[in-house]
């Protein structure tokens, strides 16, 4: 057997794209990834299909377009397929590679070609059958790190044995792989076994790994995936589904994983998780995955250096909010047939809630806003029907409209009455699972402050939130992991610390949800610091809270204070119980006076209260009561006297560097007043609150009073929500609760946001949609034509600025040419050509966006244009309509079999954009007539300006640009 090692430097991916089955796309390849999908979309099933050179080009062009390459960059191209479809071309000779060549080969020979220098860029795709194509784009890291690009991953090490029939195959390459890339077995996170079948416990590629990662004891320090599908297909696909966990840095999912019992699985590192799970790491550590065959080998790391991290998982996730605005019933009712219409005619659920939303954004001063929530178009269907009712209903009522998937309707938005405050949860709310899907919906999460600073105790906290196993954890084995983390009052607090943190910066940095006030719950108060950025070390406490015996036996565990503070033996073992009663807070005041040994400890409205104390006495409060009574989830010593002895070590504890000042209002419960504070007096009020009874409904009074109406819960449970919709019943508020256990994050979110939405809290929707805005919204929004925006919205420079390059390109330009035997990124026309050296064809892409139409049309007859859009402001129209077009379907100049009917269609659709685009663009005007004078004068100047800067030769120098 012959090993072959591919030696430095490392290539840097920086662009893919894929055509797996029903995944399109990279976004839709990488979200079934992250859902557990993956296997079932990537499939070689003969399907109806554009030809596969015709599929080549357009995942090829995508590929580059996502690589986003700079000036002048030479492109070499490797095709690699499984000979079991001989129609795919050779995409150039330089480099092309056998239909039995195998990805993990062309990588090897990428890397010597690439460090040549004969070109800066190595494009490899990998086909089989009609239905699966898959692209990489290969720099260098150091071109890629000089040319500023995005990486997804770094190939550290690329290991590729000539024999298949060694059974030591694996072991061998995999040692060989550990020892050019200098680490041990240990450091990888991450391995996807990519095979021709689904893996199994008992697989040799299983007893494979086991003897090349294999340790002494079970560690569960991989993660074990795999990929799988035939030939070169599975083996791209293996690459890129890594490289995109390396990026969004997450451990995906392995949900038809079937575990073995043999003694093997006694001693390795690897286990499996059923649902994707965020990838955390200890401070200086790195992520690194691997991929290997029965042959092969990769080692792939993570960035080395910061990234600018992209996601459309948020816009693309199927769950959608359709915002609409009203002036009054009938205007509401017109828009929901409007935009039942347009949800019947939709092909794109996703793109139909965006210009939903568009349309929405143009009415901010109207005094109604409905939400329409759902996942399907039945769902979107069936809540619309009910909004109907629902709508005339509240009118007749005056009661708000919601449905249990989350449309909300209110005739009486607190937005525009009362400020917002958040509110944040005490402990003991966090469980198994807490905010798994936060990182993957919000990407950027990860460099938060607050997970940045507490990477030390992230280790733990992973493990105890996302129980790790080598089979899928039973029901009673996720019962003891759930006990485990209860037992844990230090983890608890933590984890609950920091997702509060962490929804505070998605509603704060995302949706730009600004509170005016802050105040918390028992300990939420501590919360409240971290997440308002009062504090940011939140590691110097958590080291402080794990070395203090606080939290370990003076409070929890033994109760040291407890026993201290009525000299109890240490023989006596159950000192201490909690318990939540469903009772009048005055009533129950008066029966514990009675008790030497029980505290009321929390009011959490008048008829909810939390005592505490020795269990013989807290169960005859009970029995002389005859109230409603359960343990509560916590049993540790807080809000009554023995705390005293605390006091001391709370005040150092947080007693803590200020990092920014507090420009919201914070009010505690130790005065019930707001507080003005600096850095021993933060430390000294939260002490006071944590030693003293709880009064949660004075405090909520305290705040209805300074005119807050809408209370966010930013935080794990809804608790607060509960009480404080019980404390203020009867007067106008409203409550919104961020997260519920058994509710998918971004369900719950989507929810909260509808319900704001209503009630006109000033928010922004905008993330929710997709970022790059059709050209509806730029016309929607701009209100007038402007040649420079478009040209800088295309890539391409104005001609008006006379220096248009026709042989460079600048960072971000999406034209792509391909030579016969490199190709070079030109600056042309947007187009992708392949050709053949044996013949003299050539298939194009050529693509002419609208809005350069639109372009040419003004330049080319400014008059006519001027008087088209006059004609059109002119007309008016008796009430706006929810302007959606009603059929929503993106289409391809390459939807077609042939080149003559594919223009033809493409023409046809490129007038009916138009049309549609005209339409947008009328009706928008028409809102504004107002402002009808302004517009046509600025539409006058820019057509003159183009006059007068397009001169002979700048107007030669663009038809030689825009020619073939």
């Amino acid at each position: 057997m012959e090993i072959k090692l591919a030696t430095e430097p490392k290539l840097a991916i920086v662009g893919m794209d894929v055509y797996f089955g029903h995944c399109e796309s990279l976004s839709a390849w990488e979200q079934s990834i992250y859902e557990g999908k993956s296997q079932e979309h990537l499939s070689v099933e003969e399907r109806e299909h554009l030809p596969t050179e015709q599929l080549l080009i357009k995942v090829a062009n995508n590929a580059l377009e996502d690589a986003n390459l700079v000036t002048g960059v030479k492109v070499a191209v490797i095709v690699a397929n499984d000979g079991r479809n001989p129609i795919v071309p050779k995409v150039g000779d330089f480099l092309n590679l056998t239909p039995e060549s195998s990805v993990f080969q062309a990588i090897a020979t990428a890397q010597k070609v690439l460090f040549s220098g004969t070109v800066d860029t190595l494009l490899l795709m990998a086909s089989a059958g009609q239905a699966n194509i898959g692209a990489v784009v290969l720099q260098l890291d150091t071109t890629a790190k000089q040319q500023q690009n995005r990486i997804y991953a770094e190939i550290v090490t690329n290991v590729v044995q000539d024999s298949s029939q060694d059974s030591e195959v694996i072991p061998k390459t995999g040692e060989a792989a550990f020892a050019q890339a200098g680490i041990e077995p240990a450091a990888i996170g991450y391995l996807d076994i990519c095979s021709r079948e689904t893996v199994s416990a008992d697989d040799a590629r299983i007893t494979d790994a086991i003897a090349a990662y294999g340790t002494s004891e079970s560690s569960c320090s991989c993660a074990l995936g795999n990929t799988t599908n035939l030939g070169v297909i599975s083996e791209i696909a293996s690459i890129i589904k890594t490289a995109l966990c390396l990026y969004y840095r997450y451990i995906p999912a392995f949900p038809e994983w079937s575990p073995a019992k043999e003694a093997k699985w006694h001693n390795n590192p690897f286990y499996v998780v059923t649902e994707s799970k965020p990838w955390f790491l200890a401070p200086g550590a790195t992520r690194i995955a691997a991929v290997h065959s029965t042959y092969a080998h990769l080692i792939l790391t993570e960035a080395s250096e910061p990234q600018e991290y992209q996601s459309s998982y948020l816009e693309q996730t199927s769950f959608y909010l359709f915002p609409l605005a009203g002036s009054d019933r009938n205007n509401l009712h017109q828009q929901l047939r409007t935009l039942q219409q347009a949800i019947e005619a939709s092909d794109s659920l996703s793109l139909t809630a965006q210009q939903t939303f568009i349309t929405y954004q143009k009415y901010p001063h109207y005094p109604y806003a409905l939400a329409i929530l759902g996942k399907t178009k039945s769902d979107l269907l069936r809540e619309i029907e009910r909004a109907v009712k629902g709508i005339d209903q509240a009118f007749a009522t005056e009661k708000d409209w919601q449905t249990p998937t989350g449309s909300y309707f209110t005739l009486n938005p607190q937005g525009r009455k009362g400020k917002v405050a958040y509110v944040y949860p005490g402990a003991y709310n966090a469980h198994l699972g807490l905010g798994r899907n936060l990182f993957r919906i919000f990407p950027k999460l990860f460099d938060d402050p607050v997970i940045q600073s507490t990477r030390n105790r992230l280790a733990k906290l992973e493990r105890l939130l996302y129980p790790r196993s080598w089979e899928q954890l039973s029901r009673r084995k996720l019962e003891a992991s759930e006990a485990k983390l209860m037992s844990d009052p230090l983890a608890m607090l933590e984890s609950e610390m920091g997702f509060a943190g962490l929804m505070t910066a998605v509603l704060r940095d995302y949706f730009q949800i600004q509170p005016k006030g802050i105040f918390g719950y028992s300990l939420g108060e501590i919360s409240a610091m971290y997440a308002q950025g009062v504090w940011t070390d939140m590691g110097q406490s958590s080291d402080r809270l794990n070395t203090s015996p606080l939290f370990q036996t003076r409070l929890a565990g033994s109760k040291e204070a407890v026993r201290d503070y009525w000299q109890l033996p240490d023989s006596e073992s159950d000192i201490w119980c909690t318990y939540v009663l469903m009772a009048s807070a005055s009533i129950v005041k008066e029966r514990v006076k009675l008790e030497s040994r029980v505290f009321l400890t929390q009011i959490s409205t008048p008829k909810e209260v939390v005592i505490a104390g020795a269990p013989s006495a807290c169960k005859r409060v009970i029995e002389d009561l005859n109230c409603d009574a359960f343990r509560a989830p916590f049993n540790h010593v807080i809000h009554c006297p023995i705390m005293d002895s605390e006091y001391e070590e709370l005040v150092r504890i947080n007693t803590l560097p200020l990092q920014n000042h507090l420009t919201t209002t914070f009010y505690s419960a130790a005065h019930y007043e707001p507080v003005n504070f600096n850095r021993q007096k933060i430390a000294e009020i939260i002490s006071q609150t944590l030693c003293e009874q709880l009064d949660f409904s004075r405090l909520v009074n305290r705040v209805y009073q300074d005119e807050f109406r809408i209370f966010i819960e930013v935080g794990a449970g809804s608790n607060c929500s509960r009480w404080i919709r019980e404390i203020l019943k009867p007067q106008e508020h409203l409550t919104v609760s961020l997260h519920r256990r058994g509710i998918d994050d971004h369900v719950s979110l989507v929810k909260a946001l509808a319900k704001l939405l209503s009630h006109r809290v000033e928010l922004d929707l905008s993330p929710l949609y997709e970022q790059e805005q059709s050209l509806a919204s730029n016309i929607a929004n701009y209100g007038s034509f402007s040649p420079k925006k478009a040209f800088k919205d295309s890539g391409q420079k104005s001609p008006i600025n006379n220096n248009y390059q026709t042989a460079k390109i600048t960072k971000g330009t999406k034209n792509i040419a391909f030579n016969e035997n490199i190709a070079t990124i030109k600056t042309k026309q947007q187009k992708v050509v392949i050709k053949n050296k044996n013949t003299d064809n050539l298939t194009s892409l050529k693509s002419n966006s609208d809005i350069s139409q639109k372009k040419l049309d003004i330049v080319n007859n400014p008059q006519k244009e001027l008087e088209k859009f006059e004609t059109k402001v002119k007309e008016k129209i008796p009430n706006p309509k929810l302007e959606i077009p009603l059929n929503t379907k993106k289409h391809s100049v390459l939807s077609q079999k042939t080149s003559n009917n594919r223009d033809i269609i493409f023409k046809q659709k490129l007038a009916e954009g138009n049309s549609k685009i005209t339409q947008i663009h009328a009706n928008f005007l028409q809102s504004r007539q107002e402002n009808l004078s302004q517009i046509s004068n600025i539409l006058s100047l820019k057509l003159e300006l183009v006059e007068q800067q397009y001169t002979k030769k700048s107007k030669k120098n663009y038809k030689e640009v825009i020619s073939d």
